[in-house]
């Protein structure tokens, strides 16, 4: 009697510990199944990874995303799509981006306006520039054009000052970016005149009504104003570069022809992921940006279209949204540009 009260013990404790343990065994499969897969960079990527790109389709940042998602594409051995979610100044997409798993899957295409500029030009912004992302790379600066419709009076940018300088608030400008309406605005303040504003959604728009002659003048970037600008539909009178492109040779910079040295405005796009991306993927995803932007096809495509291409470490992309947040902010006040 007593040796089976003895086996019967051990049975019970054996129970008990096989319980136990299919008990530990099932919270730790749940805490697997609540984890993201991709837990190191040596798995990563094992599926399709979404360029999210904050404006329209055929934008500056839209023609970049997929000039460079392509050879991302390649390079990591899955399919990069491009998705564009735009409107609001691009806080839509970003926000998207910002709000989604840190997983390596979904990355934001950003700018000046959505992860630089925003908060100087708007009062709620649903996501914080700094903190909701994980910096991966730089990708490159595009020159804005000042430009004007093929019918205009105006053949020159001091021609086009001067009668701003006669007719304050007269002239109209189109801008569907704020780096369009901060360029602008500078220009006005250096130049001591006064233009009035009409906000587009898409850049498309706001330049089919320079064309029209509807506005008198935009500045907007190489990109969105090439095949315009190719097809004669607008004048290019001035870039906002500190020396003429190359596509563009003939056409003189805004310092120079309004002999204002200081004015210099350029348009940047970088890439990022949602803030807590596990570090190896954001260094991988860095490495393959380095890559991409290095490789001769891709430059050649983007050199035609006005844009200067380069990487950077995430420690690099970092330290120049830090910068370009203060020299928005203190740029948009100068303007007397207040959040709205």
């Amino acid at each position: 009697m007593k040796k089976s009260w003895k086996t019967a013990g051990i049975s019970l404790c054996a129970g008990k510990k096989k319980k136990w343990k299919q008990r530990v065994l099932s919270i730790f499969s749940a805490i697997l199944l609540a984890t993201p897969m991709v837990a190191n960079a040596d798995s990563y990527p094992s599926a399709p990874i979404k360029f999210v790109v904050p404006f329209g389709p055929g934008s500056a940042t839209d023609t970049l995303a997929r000039i460079i998602g392509e050879k991302a594409s390649a390079e990591l051995g899955v399919p990069v799509i491009v998705e564009n979610r735009a409107g609001a100044l691009g806080t839509i997409g970003t926000s998207l981006v910002a709000k989604a798993p840190a997983d390596g899957y979904t990355l934001l295409v950003g700018t000046n306006t959505t992860n630089a500029a925003i908060q100087a030009f708007v009062k709620s912004v649903p996501y914080d520039p700094q903190k909701d992302f994980s910096p991966i790379s730089f990708i490159g600066e595009l020159t804005q054009i000042v430009v004007v419709g093929s019918d205009s009076r105006f053949n020159s940018l001091p021609e086009l000052l001067a009668y701003a300088a006669e007719n304050p608030g007269k002239l109209t400008y189109a801008w569907s970016n704020t780096v369009g309406r901060m360029s602008t605005a500078m220009l006005a303040q250096q130049a001591n005149v006064q233009f009035t504003d009409i906000p587009y959604k898409e850049a498309g728009t706001a330049l089919i009504d320079v064309v029209s002659g509807r506005v008198d003048f935009a500045i907007d970037n190489a990109i969105s104003t090439s095949s315009q600008i190719q097809g004669k539909n607008l004048r290019p009178l001035a870039v906002s570069s500190s020396a003429p492109l190359a596509t563009l040779p003939d056409v003189p910079t805004v310092a120079q022809e309004a002999n204002l040295p200081d004015y210099e405005v350029k348009a940047f796009f970088a890439l990022f992921a949602p803030a807590g991306t596990p570090e190896d993927i954001i260094r991988k995803l860095s490495h393959t940006m380095r890559i991409a932007s290095e490789d001769p096809h891709v430059q050649r495509r983007l050199a035609a279209l006005g844009m200067e291409v380069r990487s950077s470490t995430p420690e690099q992309l970092k330290s120049r949204i830090d910068t370009e947040i203060i020299k928005w902010t203190q740029s948009a006040r100068l303007a007397g540009i207040e959040p709205q």
